[in-house]
């Protein structure tokens, strides 16, 4: 049973992990907008993913469990699902 509990804990920890990086996530962009030209950067248009998680081509374990984390939360929130492709393929559409 105990370690039923601990499963549960570290889920609970990694959502709220992934909750704050999420929430980070949209402040930077949101902060990022420039005074003299408006910025904006759609992650999901119609339903549909409108950017890429970008990561290294050898990230980090926690760089990787982040982009995985932002892919689950804004798939939670949306319903889409936004791929994760390392930084040496090259992509279209809006870059995370």
């Amino acid at each position: 049973m105990d370690s039923d509990n601990s499963t549960t804990g570290e889920f609970q920890t990694k959502s709220l992990v992934g909750y704050i990086f999420c929430t980070i996530l949209v402040s930077v962009i949101a902060a990022g907008k420039s005074s003299a030209v408006e910025n904006k950067v759609t992650l999901v248009k119609d339903g549909k993913a409108n950017a890429t998680i970008v990561i290294a081509a050898d990230p980090s374990p926690a760089a990787d469990l982040a982009s995985i984390e932002v892919q689950y939360f804004v798939e939670q929130m949306t319903g889409a699902k936004l791929p994760i492709a390392d930084d040496s393929k090259g992509t279209n559409g809006n870059k995370i």
